[in-house]
């Protein structure tokens, strides 16, 4: 996780999961308790898979003509590094929670 912050500027990247999780486990819960359920998880790993370019694409269900699918988002990642000028750029990091079969919360902590 140390990597996630340093080298991408993820600075809250744990507590957001944390967030995500309580949330995913307490639908129910308003805001400020799931921050309260979220500061008691812990998480027992160390290192996440990240991928450096996502792109999100629609398929029309009924096309039979083979027509191109639309990109409508893309998320990306870059870690920290030297410029041209030898400048240190700060690393990027969007971060996409996965959608699950049930119904969306009515509020996102993440």
């Amino acid at each position: 996780m140390k990597t996630l912050k340093e080298n991408y500027s993820a600075t809250f990247f744990q507590a957001a999961l944390c967030c995500f999780i309580a949330q995913y486990q307490n639908p129910v819960l308003n805001l400020w308790q799931i921050e309260e359920v979220a500061s008691t998880i812990h998480l027992h790993f160390f290192k996440v898979p990240v991928y450096h370019f996502l792109k999100f694409q629609s398929h029309s269900l009924y096309d039979i003509l083979g027509t191109p699918s639309l990109i409508v988002d893309s998320i990306y990642a870059k870690p920290t590094y030297k410029n041209k000028k030898n400048n240190e750029v700060s690393g990027r990091f969007g971060v996409a929670v996965r959608g699950t079969l049930g119904e969306a919360p009515s509020h996102t902590a993440v």
